[in-house]
Parts: structure tokens; C-alpha cells; sequence
């Protein structure tokens, strides 16, 4: 039988730096060796997810917004309410750990599934590459008028955030430190990167300017990430709470959710999917970051199967990475980011990522004294004379390069509010359904990269680049409208167990692609006629592909224990911690963690983010 494939290792927390028994050691070597435990707590009651009882902080979702009754009940079994999240119909409750009072807790009926307060990083990957990409706005389109919301690390009001008086309209910090400041780095780059108006380096000193997607664009900064990158699920689902209860004031049409953590469940019971499918049914776009585990071959499946969550729920937009190979601008000769994440996502198989967009090596707003910029190495760094009319070679303070599906989700997002700014009509929809049938389709076959002596190739198939490569201009252009009864949901793999041989499509109801209307047809949507019918891979080396996705002997994404198989969410091994450490340790970060991460065996991350 083949082995299925190992939990996503969470590459977007930075190749994580928890304190565990023995020293530093992978998530995903960490991972590996508790999951059979935790699919057996699973199987005892399916409201409990298989990490919950591992903190003394849970998540629980109700079916309909908890009476005095229903609260006092749950207070008698040990569990204090700390704080209600009442969008998601759900609240944060400190218990004992261990499973007595998650058990009292689950039988209650109006109970719907109980999850722990999870960590959450950025989707960031290591810096320390020379490929640069400049992006620019399209230049009939500013965004003005429009609101997003960036979920991150916190915003600081750079002169690029600033025109006239600072665009960053609104700030709050839900890390219970009381400081909206950005103190990791990583919020105002994304920030500056959507909707930076390229005033640092703008006039006749220059002949580079550093200009965001949106220039005029407003930003709400939610401030779910500490100094150290480090977040919880609850913190994410509360700022989303607040982005749709300030959407009406603020006109906040999109949230960038640079960030996430591995999918542990369905979509369907995961806090942060739900959450983000609130915001997404309020009318607001939802663009996420697909994650950076596409060299993780720890599962042995080359790097599929490893979206992160909630970039695995069918509606948002999840966005994958690309790379400028030449620095020329063109993107004829540009290549997948061999550490961006594919698809399909664990358990429900849905196939992301949406889109691709550029996402390496980004040149975007600094911020001197964070811990990326006083961790970051002299590659990472900007000289002036980069982009200044100047024989100096000294370090700006004003940008620095970053790598990663964060940077990659940021101009997505930028172009949403592009399209809002055309038409604020547009609902999450039609531009989702726009942005992927408008996206550049043509590929090389596949692309070979080679980091620190070891080879990564990728194929241009369906679950790497999804629908295509970002165009911001052809998506503008577009007049096509999702209807108000349909969606555009992105579509479930589903291996055909009778020929063996093929994916299908499978659409549920109202979903617009592969429908009998011509503009949403999954042959227009996903390009090539290999699309049509059952055979979904497109581009790359169909063998190649074929085999490591869902035909070859030991190295099958599918199979009966594999993807596919029932109840299984990657393999047999899953849960976050030892049985004395989890994920929220004492952080123990270097400079080799959150530029270079730790080396095992199956996946070097070290050197060159290709």
C-alpha cells in the first residue's frame, strides 16, 4: 500500500521556531512522528479536532449563537469564556487541557467543533536571492476610493502609505500588546507593495521607482502578528470580525491575509475558513497566500497536497508565486517559485491554487529596527544604488527585498481594488471569475531549480499555477458578471477510480465553471483542451506530473491512503506538538530560521528562494 503523504510543514511561520524536547527540530519531522495519536483522538469524536486538548485555549463553533443556558453549562465543565467571536457564531474558552471537558463540551448539541487557538505566521519565504521584479499600477486605475484591510503584522504610515495625509486610515492591535506599531516587518511591506504610492523613490534622483499596484488605495491595518511574526487563529478570526462590521464606514472591499497555518480538518469545520467565508458572503474579496511548502517532499509527494489553510477554502482567492528569471520586466520568460505551494488542498482536494503572481525577491517598504530588518542578511538589503542616481553603495532604510505567496497575495489583492475602483458594483465573484479567466496561460513545460546542490522541478499543471499568471490589465478590461445566484467557488479533484488514470472536475451546485454559460468554461478558465473531461493536468510533462501526482508507485499524492482516502487528512500522522511541547514555545529564532531554515534530509531551504 502507498504511503500517504505527511501534514503540511508549515513553511510560512518561517520554518518555525518553537522550543521542543531535544532542541530546534522541523515542524514537519515534529508532525510526523504524533499524527497517528491525533487521528485516534479524532475518531472518538468528530467535533474535537485532533490538536485540541494539546493548549489550554480552545475554539468553539456553535450551530446557532450560544443562550445564557448553553454558557452556564459549559462554565459548570470548566470552560471560561475569554472573548465571543460572534460572526463566526464561535468563542475562545480556556480549559484544562486533556479531553474530560472537551468531551462535556462536545456533547452539547448546539456544539459544532471545537479546534485549538492554532498559531499563525506570515507567508514568508527567504530573502536572499538577487531576482528582483518591479511593479507598477496600471495607470488608469489607483484604487482610490476603495478600502482594504491587511491582516498582518501591523501597518506603519511610510511616505509610500502617505499621499497628503496618510492613507492607513484605521488601525488596531488584536495581539494583546496594545501597539499597532509593525514590529516584524512584514505588514507594511505587503501594505507598501498594494498600495504604495512609490514616493521614496520617486523624482529626479531616481530612475527606479518602487510603486504599488494601487497607489491611492486605503489601508485598515488589523494587527494579528507580535514582533516576533507569531499570531493566533482567534486574533485572525476577531480582526475579520472587525473588517466586516467597519466595511460599511470604511468601504472595505478586500482583506489580504498574508498568512496561515496547515489545514487539520475540512474547510468546513476549520475557524479560519469559516471565518473568511463570512467576510467573503458580506461582500468582500478575500485574497490568501497559498503558502511556501512547494520543495517539502517530506510526504514524498514533491510538494503537492501543502496549501495552507484558509487558502484551502473554495471561495477566496489563493494566490501562488512566481519569479522574474531575466529582471526585464516581461513575463514570457518567468517561472513558478519552486517553494510556492500546490494543490490539491488535504481533505477536501480543492483545487487551488486560483492564480499565480509574482512574489519573489520584492523590493518594497522597510521597517528599520523589526526583526526582519535587524535579522535580514546584506542580500536581502537595498543599495541606493539600485534605483538613485549615486555612486554610493550604502544600504537605503527605505526597502528591502522579501520573498514569498505574502508578496504574491499582496498584488492580487492590489488588483481587486483596481477592479473596484473601475466598478464598485463587483461582487467577490466576478472579479475571482474575472482574475482567473483573464490570467496569462502560456507556461514552459516544466522548470528545473537548483538550491544548495539539490534539484526542484516543477510542472505547469493545474495544481501549481492554477488558472494562470496574474494580468492585471486583461482582468480590467473584462465585462463578464458572475451572477448574484451563482459562485465561483473553486472546484473539487476527484480521482476516478474506475479508469484510474484521470482527476475530474466536480462542481457543486451553481459553481459557474464548466457550466452551460461560454465565459465561465473550464477549457477558457484553465486553458487547453486537456482540461475538458477528466484529464485536468495541463502543461508541464503530463508523465512526469501524472505519476507524482496521482499514478506512480510510492511518490501518488492519491490512492486509497493517499489524498483521497476517506477521513484521512495527509497520512497518519498529524498533531502539533510533543506530548509536553506544541507550537506556541518560547521562540528560539537566528538569522539561519527566518532567512534560511532548518536543513533535514528531504528539503533544503537554505540559500537561493527559487
Amino acid at each position: 500500500m502507498r504511503k500517504g503523504p505527511a501534514v503540511q510543514r508549515p513553511g510560512f511561520i518561517v520554518e518555525v521556531w518553537s522550543t521542543l524536547e531535544g532542541g530546534m527540530k522541523s515542524i514537519s519531522r515534529t508532525l510526523a512522528l504524533v499524527l497517528a495519536l491525533a487521528l485516534s483522538l479524532f475518531a472518538d469524536d468528530k467535533k474535537i479536532a485532533p490538536d485540541a486538548g494539546k493548549s489550554g485555549t480552545v475554539i468553539v463553533q456553535f450551530k446557532n449563537d450560544p443562550d445564557s443556558a448553553l454558557q452556564a453549562r459549559l462554565s459548570l465543565s470548566g470552560a471560561r469564556l475569554k472573548q465571543y467571536l460572534g460572526n463566526l457564531k464561535a468563542g475562545l474558552y480556556e480549559v484544562p487541557t486533556g479531553r474530560p471537558v472537551l468531551n462535556a463540551i462536545s456533547s452539547e448539541a448546539q456544539v459544532h467543533y471545537i479546534t485549538s487557538d492554532r498559531p499563525v505566521a506570515a507567508s514568508l519565504d527567504h530573502a536572499v536571492s538577487s531576482i528582483y521584479a518591479d511593479f507598477k499600477s496600471s495607470g488608469y486605475a489607483t484604487g482610490k476610493g476603495i478600502t482594504v484591510a491587511v491582516i498582518d503584522s501591523g501597518v506603519n504610515a511610510t511616505a509610500d502609505l502617505t499621499t497628503g495625509v496618510s492613507r492607513v486610515i484605521y488601525r488596531e492591535d488584536f495581539t494583546g500588546g496594545n501597539n499597532p506599531n509593525d514590529q516584524f516587518g512584514h505588514g507594511t511591506h505587503v501594505a507598501s507593495m498594494l498600495g504604495g504610492d512609490g514616493s521614496l523613490s520617486e523624482g529626479n534622483k531616481f530612475f527606479r521607482t518602487f510603486r504599488g499596484v494601487a497607489p491611492e488605495v486605503r489601508i485598515v491595518s488589523l494587527k494579528v502578528l507580535d514582533a516576533k511574526g507569531m499570531g493566533t487563529e482567534s486574533a485572525v478570526v476577531r480582526a475579520i470580525d472587525r473588517a466586516i462590521s467597519l466595511s460599511r464606514i470604511l468601504n472595505i472591499r478586500v482583506i489580504n491575509l498574508s498568512l496561515g497555518r496547515p489545514v487539520l480538518e475540512s474547510y468546513k469545520t476549520d475557524p479560519l475558513c469559516q471565518a473568511v467565508e463570512r467576510a467573503w458572503k458580506a461582500g468582500i474579496v478575500v485574497v490568501v497566500a497559498a503558502g511556501n511548502e512547494g520543495r517539502n517532499n517530506l510526504a514524498k509527494t514533491k510538494g503537492y497536497g501543502m496549501i495552507m489553510s484558509p487558502g484551502n477554502d473554495p471561495y477566496v482567492i489563493t494566490v501562488g508565486a512566481m519569479k522574474d528569471m531575466a529582471n526585464n520586466g516581461s513575463r514570457t520568460d518567468d517561472q513558478i517559485a519552486s517553494y510556492s505551494s500546490k494543490g490539491p488542498s488535504a481533505a477536501d482536494h480543492v483545487i487551488k491554487p486560483d492564480l499565480v503572481a509574482p512574489g519573489n525577491m520584492i523590493i518594497a517598504d522597510a521597517v528599520p529596527g523589526s526583526l526582519l530588518w535587524n535579522t535580514a542578511p546584506a542580500s536581502a538589503k537595498v543599495k541606493r544604488n539600485v534605483y538613485e542616481y549615486t555612486t554610493s553603495t550604502a544600504f537605503t532604510s527605505d526597502y528591502i527585498r522579501l520573498s514569498g505567496t505574502s508578496m504574491s497575495a499582496a498584488l492580487v489583492s492590489g488588483a481587486a481594488a483596481l477592479m473596484l475602483d473601475r466598478d464598485d458594483d463587483l461582487s467577490p465573484d466576478t472579479i475571482k471569475a474575472r482574475l482567473m479567466k483573464t490570467a496569462y496561460k502560456t507556461f514552459p513545460r516544466r522548470s528545473k531549480t537548483v538550491v544548495n546542490g539539490k534539484t526542484y522541478w516543477s510542472y505547469y499543471d493545474i495544481f501549481t499555477v492554477g488558472a494562470g499568471y496574474l494580468d492585471v490589465q486583461a482582468a480590467l478590461r473584462n465585462r463578464d458578471v458572475v451572477r448574484r445566484t451563482q459562485s465561483a467557488q473553486s472546484p473539487v479533484a476527484a480521482w476516478n477510480k474506475k479508469t484510474k488514470k484521470a482527476v475530474m472536475l466536480v462542481m457543486s451546485q451553481n459553481i459557474i465553471w464548466g457550466g452551460d454559460e461560454e465565459a465561465w468554461g473550464t477549457n477558457i478558465i484553465w486553458g487547453g483542451d486537456e482540461v475538458s473531461g477528466e484529464n485536468i493536468i495541463w502543461g508541464g510533462d503530463e508523465v512526469t506530473a501524472f505519476n507524482i501526482i496521482w499514478g506512480g508507485d510510492e511518490e501518488a499524492v492519491w490512492g486509497e491512503s493517499g489524498v483521497a482516502g476517506n477521513n484521512i487528512i495527509w497520512g497518519s500522522n498529524i498533531i502539533w506538538g510533543g506530548d509536553d511541547n506544541s507550537w506556541g514555545g518560547e521562540s528560539v529564532r537566528t538569522t539561519n530560521i527566518i532567512w534560511g531554515g532548518l536543513v533535514d534530509e528531504d528539503v533544503t531551504t537554505v540559500g537561493d528562494p527559487q
